[in-house]
Parts: C-alpha cells; structure tokens; sequence
C-alpha cells in the first residue's frame, strides 16, 4: 500500500509517524524501521523526536533514497555491483583515459578547441572537462534515463527531436549546436559502455537508467529480498520520477509512507510564476496573430480548450480570473516551482490505477493573528492577492527585515534583536532558534566574533563549514599539495609554523617562533629554495645569478652562525649570522629539517606519478608534516579521501601518471564538505547554510546576507548540458531550489521570521537591493495590507546605523545590548565626553635612569608614554618580511651599509660590499653594480669631510671610543648612568656621524650625550665642543658650555622625566632647527610658535600624520582646543628644554 501524508506542519508529519510507529510495531522487532530522508539534519531532528516522545530511538536506519534502491538493485538483480562503475568519482577518471581518443574525430571539435593549451595545462584541463562531463551524465541516469537508453540504442535523432521540439527560440545556430552535443556525448557514452564491457567482461552493464526497467520489471513478477515490511519517506521536498516510479512499484509488497510538507491545502501543482503565465499568453497570441495554428504548438496543461478558443478570438485580451487560476497565490506561483514540480508528480503517482494511492489530509489551521500566521493561512488557503486580505499591527514583530552596512553589522544587530526577545519572551531559548545564511564561510568569522564573546553569551554552534575553510589541518593539508609552484616566500612558510599540528611534529616551541622570524628576516631570506642559479636553455651558468634571498643561502648562514661570527668574514660563500650558536643552535637544526622536508616534497610535487606512488606519497606528507593522532577525526577523514582517490582512480581504469594539480583538485573537490557538516547541535542556537530539505520547524528563524548578488544563489549550467533547453517537471536547479528554501523557512518559522542583507554601501553609503525574494514578500504586503505602501514599508524595514557604538542603536523600542559601547555612544549623543588627559598610576620609585630612556623621552615625550608608560607600541605597518626581489635599497639599508662602511679604507669596500651581498641586501644583476658606483662616490666624499674631524692614520678612521659615566642628583634622590659611544680624541670630544640628512631626533641625541659628558666630569675640566656630521650639513654643540651649565640643564631633563612618569608631556620635538635658526637670529619667539606647531602637527600634513603616536592622540574629543589653551605653558617648556641648545649649536 502507498501511503500519501500531506500536512503544512512538519510536527503533524512527525507525530503521525510516531503514531505509526507505536501503534503498528514490526512484525519481526529485531528489523530495523526504515525511514528515507535526504539530509543527516533531518535525520538528526527525526531522531530527536522519536527519543523525546518514546523515550529512545534506536535500531532505525536512515538511508538516502538513491543508496536505498541501489542496495535493492545489489540485492536482487544479477551481477550488480556494490558500487556502481558509473559513479561519478570513477567515471571522471575513466573519461579522461577515454577522450583524448575522440579528440580528433569531427564531432568533438568544440572540446578539441577547449582543450587545445599547453602541455603543462593539458592533464588538468581535460580532468576539469571530464569532471563536467561526469556529473552532467549522473544527472542524466537520474533525471533523463530515456536518454541514456537511447544514446546505447544509436538513437540520437529521436533526443534531438525532443529537445527541438521544446525549444521556444529556435534559431540554426542553436539546433546546430544542440545537434552536436547530443552527438559527441552520445559517442562518449557509448564508449564507456563499451570500455566497462570489456572490462567486465559482460555483455550488459549496470547504471540506474537500464537497471530501473529491470527492476521494474522484476517487481511485476515476484516480491524483492531485503525488503523492510514498512517504509517511511520524511521530509522531502522532490524526488525525481524514476524514484517514485520504484517505489510505487515496492508499495505491492510493503507499505510505503511518504509525509510531504505542502503549504497549500488546495492542488496547486499547475499555478505559474505570473511572469511566465504572461509571457506564455504573449506568445500564443503572437501565433494566433501570424496565423500559426496553435495545434502546432504544445499546450500548457493548464490552459483549457475553452481559453484557447477565448484567446484565439480576442487575442489582446485576458481576464483577471483566467490568471488567478494560472497563478493563484503569488508567493507559491513564484517561489514554489520545486514543491509544485513534486506535488504534480505525486498527484500524477495518485491518478494511475497499477497501485492504490492513499492520500491523506493533516492540515493544521493557523489560530494565530501575526502577520506572519496571516501569511502562512494565506498561502494555506491558496488566497490570491487582494488589498485588505492581511491585517497588519504596527506593534508586530512577527516578520521583519534589517538594512545592514556590513555582514558584521548583520550579525551584530541579530545579537541584539535575539537578546531583546529572550529578554522579553521567556518561552524562547537558544535552541529554538535557526539562523540560515547563503554562504556560512563568509559569516563565520563575524558570528565568531560577535557570538564567541563572554558576555552576554548566547550558547551557538555553526554548521556546514567547508573543511577546506574551518579546518586548520585540511587547508594546511591543501597548501601543501599546491607547493610546486610556489616562490617559498618568507612569510608562506613561516605560516606553516603557526599551526600546532606541524609545529609539533618538527618539535619547534610557540615561543620559538619570534625568534625564527628574527633569523629569517636578517638573514635576508624572502624568496625561493635555491641559492645556485637555475640553468636553462635562456639562460647559461655564467649569467645566471646566484638568489641570496633564497632560503638554502639564509639556511647555510643560520648554520655557520654556530661556530664562527660575522667578523670572521666569509667562508665557503657565506657568513656567519651571529645569535645561533651555544644552545640556539638545537632549534636552528630543527628550522632546518622543516625546510628540507618542504624541499624535498616540492621536488615530488614536481613529477607525475601513477595512483599507487601518489598514494604512498599522500600518506607519507600527512606523517611527516602532522603530529596527529590516529584518532584525530580530521586525521583519519584525509586518510579515507586518500583511500578513497586511489580507489576511484582504479575503478576508473585510468593507468597513467597523474600530474600533481589533478591530485590536489581531486582532493579538494572530495574535501569541500565534511561527511558529518550537515547536522544540528542539539541545545543551542544553530547557524547553517541554506540547504534543500532540511526546513525544520524553529520558533525563530533568521536569514542573513539575503543580498541581490547573493541569493538566489546563481549557477550557470555547462555550455553542453542538454537538460538547460529542455526542462521537465522534477528538475533541480539551484535558483529554482533557492527559492522554494526561502518559502520553507517562511513556512517553518512558528512565531518570528527575521530577514537581513547588506542594504548600504559602506563606502559610500549607496542603496544596495535586497535578494528579489525580500522584493517580491515586500510587494505582496503592500499588495495585501491596507494603507499606504510607504508607511507600511517604514513598519517593516528596518536601517541600522553604520557603527555598532552610534548613539542610534541605544534608543528606541529595541535598544542595543552592546554595554562597551554604550560610554562611547552617551558620549555621541550629549556631547559631552571625558578629557583625554588623566594622571598615571603611581609606579614604584626611581632611583636610577639610563641615558638611553632620558634621550628617548626628550626626544619623543608622547611615544615615550606611550610605549614606556602604557607598554602600547603602534605599528605604521605591518612588519612583515619582504617576498620581492630588491631593485634599490632603501633608506635604512643604505644608512646601515654607509656606516659599516666607513668604517673601513676605501680598499677594504669592494670586500665589504660582498660581504652585504652575501647578506641578502644587495640588489641583484646590474643594479647592484649601480648602487655600488652610487654608495662609492658618496662614500668618498663623505669620508673627505669626515677627516677633518676625525682622527685617521693611512686613511684609516680611527675607532670609536665608549666610557661609562654616572651623574648623580642628590636633591632629585636619582641618578643617571649609561654608557657613551662616538667618543675620539682620548675620550675628549663626542662626534656622531651619519651619512643621511641632518634629523632633529639625532640632534637631540648628540646634545643630550655632550651635556652628559660634561656634567659627569669628576674633575670639571672643559671638554672638546661636540659634532654633529650629516652629508647636508654639520653641526658644533657646546662651544660655550661650562660642566656646570651642562649639569644644571641635565638636572632639568631629569626633573621633567621624573614628572612624566604620571603625566603625559604634549611636548612636540619638531621645529628644532626653526628655534635655533629663530634664536640664532635673535628673532622674537613666543607662545606663536608653539600653536603653529600644533596647529601644523594636528593638521592633515603627510609629515606629522606619519607620527601614530600624535595621530592617535589627535583622535580623541577636545584635543586641539586642549593644546590651545596649554599653548603658553608648553611654549616655557619648550624654551626650557632647547634654549641653552640654541645658543650651543652653531651650522658650519
């Protein structure tokens, strides 16, 4: 008996099956209940229920429909095999071993141009083609098996007739076109018959197509085997008609329940989408008008004779009644092709006398009044449109739908609209709750962020992630396989480090990782594996150059750094990289495994190989590269693809070596999902993408990224799949199955239904559509509620504001929950906001200061507190390492080479400059050659200048001298300390040199390291005056300096450095050499000054926006009004600090 279940609630569903089930056991109570459905989340809900009402559920199966009735081939028929030779998976292979035989013949011109590229790309292309291929005939053994049989049977006329003759827009291009693809393909098919013939040596072979029939025909004579006594079919929105011709078949001898979920109560398998229904009346009347017979024409079923006649005789005319009946209520017409496509074919199984059909009513009426209950009675009472039909509260918050400026904005708002309603609905819970999105790896990271927080937390957990995007390990895993033409930069392998799982197998600590990011960058290395040039046939040994980038030359100086230092110069074409030796040397020799492990897998990488090797080769990367435990489930699900590959390869027959990118997008491709990522977790509110037939009932439903370009979710179809210009009742296509989801989640959705897209441009805030769906349910309110069309628009949408702390998103009917920024927004609001400046926390007493800090403090006084006071430190940039290869130095490599430079004689540079070639700095080719003749021309010069100041002997500069000096303050209870370099002369004279431009921060530097000198003087005597050597200028400090006027400025520096310690010093450095220019001049300088400074500094000027740290202060509320009104007192600072260095300071 065949058992036909149609209700509009899925719990009406579930509960008559439970009934069933409790009040009909088995016969046998050691046989399995037997309930088909087509998503583990179904499966997992179903099963839920059961436990809940019963009190367990166990011994049930739950198979999909296609592996159900392809056991009962396996068990029935003769000689079938388990797995099917036309699968898929191993039919691509098999198609790749087949087609480049027909490659040549005529009628496979069209995929000879495709495929026509170069050798390298040839194999994966063809495995690409083959893969469309493959899938479009597993489509066709399902949804045109008469095809199939006719192809085998050399009738290619009679499919070509039939596509034709459904065509609307026939031209002779496209017949011409048509006409080819079903001859080439028809060729192809044959020729996998033939080639699984002679594989299994049999003159049949088994696909569902033929074995359909058979079992058919088999079913009419005598009862199948392993056939359960009872059949549920639950919570399937379409099965395609070979299916159900099956399983009316089996219903002779087992009862069969099929449960459908429909909408309507009344038969709407024949309503149409109002587009089509007009554009369908158009061309009838265009025949009528050009005096073609509509005879000639096919009819649509659901035009009468009598409309015919109506519209041959008035052909400028319809009526309103005739396309209510064609389209009744809108949202079903356009929305509902899928399910409709299912109830035509269930009432057409209903209508044939073969097997009885039982059909059975369990509509549930809607007692509710929301306009989301009136919606849902609506399109159960199949009510077409009309003004008035719905009433609407402006208080409802039963369906609404949210205008975003981002995705994160989405998520954030939904926070806040869920927060709202458990607060004010305690009957709701996290677990009745569903959140759907297009495309769940795009929204993961923001639900992450937005979700994962503390508080408040809302217990969530995120399904049907791609492997390929949540699993650390399967994308590592990925990245691996695609090493063959990688560059190996420097900043992709270190990635490799940080993921534990490689980490610890090369027993590399977290800790570790800093400091082989240190080694890597000084070592110069950016790029490449090898050092020795790659010869060619473009390229000989004596031009090709040698890559010290590369990671073999960083590799080879990381290793000498463990027995010699730089200094000891170059040895077998390196140099020692100091800081890897003593104990460090243990993890240098582990960096080094790492990378040869990679060396050595590229190189496999880079050869094709048959199935059996790459097996082999598969399975050795996930152990040398993983420390993973068999146990690990992602561990043991790419060992079972692996398996799975080479199984698929085999059964495909296809013997030759297989090119490294085909492994990968093999594996890829089996990896995109996890065989587990379509189930819910139970207890907690659950995100997941939208998916056909997994519609379950939740008192909330949310849909987010419910954006134009986004859903329906748009799949073009293969050029030559033949199906596109002949669609037949049970055909899937994704915007069509799209559509139908967004109908189940409004019909699912119990007590709310929440939709959300991306609405304004956050760039610009331009309108952004939502999805035409969010349209067309907008255009049906307005069609159906009284009043007017905007103010209902107004009730229903809703525009968030930009930013998650706007003053906006805390007023309101719904105010947001987002407490951190609730300080920020009443600060938006009322104007009113606290002071950037607050006195520090008290720190322990300083009784000791190193010169290095007081310079840094004079120089900086803001990035001092920054980063000494509050330990914040900003970074312009990211500091990553370098992947190009370097065509000019720049600016702080050429001021490290001009000062190691200098200090050798110009006969020791061209050594020297080797020496920074082999470090990796150097430009490569002719480049270098350049930069050399640039750097040796300056250095000459500059050296000439430096000998007057110097002391030399044979052009040999002589070397610095250092002294450590302390000076002490009694009366500030400190003292000051430190080492000075830069000293010559017996230690007399302090000079500082660079070969750049003059900069005020080493002016400062130079000042403070004299007064230093001076003032630390045991026996007060006069110092020698200090220079300071730019390439532009030079520089002559403390001409007029006593060790008594250094010591009373020090103690200054020293008292101010003390205050900094619980304030914030506003002091600006720059303007420097303009205040001693201005005192030398003996110009009036007053509080002027300083307010162009700040105004200058405060401004948009590139240079002072370079400085974050001033950026980030001139950021916060009031700052510009506060320094303004300071102006007068930090101009007395500042003539505190550098007057006596103005008239110190003397330009030569």
């Amino acid at each position: 008996m065949f058992y036909i279940y149609y209700s509009n609630l899925l719990e009406t569903q579930k509960d008559i099956l439970l009934h069933l089930i409790q009040s009909r056991p088995l016969t046998n109570p050691f046989q399995k209940e037997t309930i088909l459905v087509q998503s583990p989340g179904m499966e997992q809900w179903l099963n839920w229920q059961i436990a809940e009402s019963m009190g367990i559920a166990s011994n049930i199966a739950y198979p999909m429909p296609a592996s159900f009735i392809w056991q009962l081939y396996v068990d029935n028929l003769p000689n079938v095999e388990e797995q099917s030779l036309f699968k898929k998976d191993s039919l691509v292979w098999r198609l790749m071993r087949l087609l480049p035989h027909y490659l040549d013949t005529p009628e496979f011109s069209p995929l000879r141009y495709y495929l026509a590229t170069s050798q390298e790309m040839a194999q994966q292309k063809c495995y690409q083609l083959s893969y469309k291929i493959a899938d479009l005939f597993d489509q066709y053994l399902v949804y045109r098996p008469h095809w199939i049989n006719a192809w085998e049977e050399k009738r290619d006329d009679e499919i070509s007739q039939e596509i034709l003759r459904y065509v609307q827009e026939k031209t002779p291009h496209l017949a011409t076109q048509i006409q080819q693809d079903i001859a080439w393909q028809g060729i192809l098919w044959r020729a996998i018959v033939d080639d699984i013939k002679a594989e299994t040596q049999s003159t049949q072979v088994h696909h569902r197509a033929s074995l359909h029939h058979q079992f058919l025909e088999f079913l009419s004579q005598q009862a199948p085997k392993n056939l359960p006594e009872r059949l549920f079919i639950f919570g399937i929105s379409a099965l395609p008609r070979t299916h159900l011709e099956t399983l009316q078949a089996l219903s002779q001898y087992c009862e069969i329940h099929l449960f459908f979920t429909n909408g309507c109560k009344e038969y709407w398998g024949d309503v149409l989408d109002p587009k089509i229904w007009k554009k369908d009346q158009l061309r009838q009347r265009l025949h009528y008008l050009h005096q073609q017979p509509l005879e000639s024409y096919p009819q649509a079923p659901w035009i009468s004779e009598t409309q015919q006649q109506n519209i041959a005789q008035q052909p400028h005319m319809t009526t309103s009644y005739a396309e209510e009946l064609a389209v009744g209520h809108p949202l079903l017409a356009a929305w509902g092709k899928m399910g409709r496509d299912f109830l035509y074919l269930l009432t057409e199984l209903a209508s044939q006398d073969t097997v009885p059909v039982h059909e059975i009513e369990a509509y549930v009426e809607s007692h509710g009044g929301t306009l989301l209950n009136q919606i849902q009675q609506r399109i159960l009472d199949f009510t077409p449109s009309q003004k008035g039909t719905l009433e609407f509260n402006k208080d409802d918050q039963s369906l609404t739908i949210h205008s975003c400026y981002s995705p994160m904005r989405e998520v954030e708002v939904l926070q806040d609209y869920l927060l709202h309603l458990f607060n004010t609905h305690p009957d709701i819970e996290p677990k009745d709750v569903v959140v759907m999105v297009a495309n769940i790896d795009s929204y993961t990271p923001y639900i992450q962020a937005v979700f994962g927080q503390s508080e408040p937390y809302i217990p969530f957990a995120i399904s049907d992630n791609k492997l390929t995007e949540s699993d650390v390990l399967v994308a590592s895993f990925l990245k691996l396989l695609q090493l063959k033409n990688s560059q190996f930069s420097a900043e992709d392998v270190l990635e490799f480090l940080d993921i534990p799982m490689i980490r610890q197998r090369f027993e590399i600590e977290l800790q570790d990782l800093e400091l082989i990011r240190n080694w890597v960058k000084t070592a110069g290395i950016r790029f490449g594996l090898e050092k020795e040039p790659v010869t060619n046939h473009e390229t000989s040994a004596e031009t090709a150059l040698k890559n010290y980038n590369a990671w073999q030359a960083g590799l080879e100086r990381i290793l000498l750094g463990y027995s010699l230092r730089e200094e000891n110069g170059i040895w077998q074409d390196s140099l020692a990289l100091d800081g890897t030796s003593g104990l460090q040397g243990q993890l240098a020799g582990k960096l080094v495994e790492f990378i040869e492990a990679l060396w050595t897998w590229q190189r496999v990488l880079c050869e094709p190989q048959i199935i059996s090797v790459w097996h082999e080769s598969l399975t050795e990367l996930i152990t040398r590269f993983f420390d993973a435990n068999q146990q690990n489930q992602i561990w043991c699900y790419l060992k079972e693809a692996i398996d799975k590959l080479q199984e698929n390869v085999e059964k495909g027959d296809y013997p030759a070596p297989i090119d490294s990118e085909v492994i990968t997008q093999s594996l890829q491709e089996r990896l995109q999902e996890h065989q587990n990522s379509y189930r819910f977790t139970l207890g907690k509110m659950n995100f997941c993408t939208l998916l056909p037939m997994r519609s379950i009932p939740f008192k909330v439903v949310c849909l987010l990224g419910m954006n134009d370009s986004d859903y329906p979710r748009i799949q073009d179809p293969n050029s030559f799949d033949l199906m596109q210009f002949h669609h037949q009742k049970g055909d899937r296509f994704r915007r069509d199955d799209d559509r139908y989801l967004f109908l189940e989640a409004l019909l699912s959705a119990q007590q709310y239904f929440y939709i959300s897209y991306v609405g304004r441009s956050v760039n610009d805030d331009t309108v952004k559509e939502p999805s035409v769906l969010v349209n067309q349910l907008m255009d049906y309110l307005k069609e159906n509620i009284d009043g007017d069309a905007d103010e209902i628009q107004r009730n229903l949408w809703q525009q968030h504001a930009l930013n998650a702390f706007s003053a906006q998103n805390f007023m309101g009917k719904s105010p947001s929950f987002a407490r951190k920024w609730l300080l920020m927004a009443k600060g938006e609001y009322s104007g009113e906001g606290q002071s950037f400046i607050a006195p520090l926390a008290p720190k322990s007493i300083i009784e000791t200061i190193e010169i290095e800090d007081l310079i840094s403090f004079i120089a900086n006084p803001v990035r001092y507190c920054f980063e000494k006071q509050l330990g914040v430190y900003f970074r312009q940039e990211l500091e990553t390492i370098e992947d190009r290869e370097n065509f000019q130095l720049d600016n702080l490599q050429s001021y490290q080479i001009n000062n190691q430079l200098l200090q050798h004689r110009p006969d020791e540079f061209s050594q020297e400059w080797q020496k920074w070639g082999i470090k990796g700095m150097l430009p490569r080719a002719k480049f270098a050659d350049i930069e050399e003749r640039k750097f040796f021309e300056k250095l000459a010069e500059f050296r000439e200048q430096l000998m007057q100041y110097l002391p030399h002997e044979n052009g040999q500069i002589s070397q610095e001298e250092s002294d450590w000096r302390q000076c002490d303050f009694p009366d500030l209870a400190v003292k000051l300390q430190g080492n000075i370099g830069h000293l010559y002369h017996n230690k007399q004279q302090f000079i500082h040199f660079r070969l750049a431009k003059v900069n005020e921060k080493d002016l400062i530097s130079t000042w403070v390291y004299t007064l230093f000198l001076w003032a630390s003087c045991s026996d007060k005597k006069a110092y020698l005056p200090s220079y300071y050597i730019g390439n532009d200028s030079i520089w002559q400090l403390g001409k007029n300096l006593t060790p008594e006027s250094a010591w009373t400025q020090l103690r200054l520096y020293v008292e101010d450095f003390l205050l900094a310690q619980a304030q914030i010093f506003l002091l600006p450095s720059k303007g420097l050499l303009d205040f001693i220019k201005a005192t030398f001049k003996q110009e009036h300088i007053d509080s002027a000054f300083i307010r162009a400074l700040i105004e200058e500094m405060i401004s948009q000027e590139e240079s002072w926006r370079m400085d974050v740290y001033w950026k980030r202060l001139a950021s916060q509320q009031n700052f510009a009004a506060y320094l303004s009104s300071k102006a007068e007192e930090l101009f007395l600072t500042y003539q505190k600090w550098f007057t006596l260095l103005a008239e110190n300071a003397r330009k030569i």
